[in-house]
């Protein structure tokens, strides 16, 4: 084979495995743009009840990977083991 068949090969395998992976980060970026936004709200609303979570990297990295669940688990975590 020719050396420019095998480059256009390997640049046509580069962007299709770099198409599939940019599906995944965008996922994860709006996950963690809700979560983070999430936290935010809560402790916005949160005040008049008593709920306030810390945003630092433990709980942003919780809230934007798993989301609303994540989010509720610090809520319990902290209203009744802390």
């Amino acid at each position: 084979m020719e050396p420019k068949y095998i480059i256009i090969s390997i640049l046509l395998l580069i962007i299709f495995l770099l198409g599939r992976s940019f599906k995944i980060f965008q996922k994860l970026f709006i996950n963690m743009v809700l979560g983070v936004g999430l936290l935010f709200l809560i402790n916005i609303i949160g005040t008049s009840y008593n709920i306030h979570l810390a945003i630092n990297g433990y709980t942003a990295a919780t809230a934007s990977v798993l989301g609303i669940p994540g989010i509720a688990a610090l809520i319990v975590i902290q209203k009744w083991i802390i």
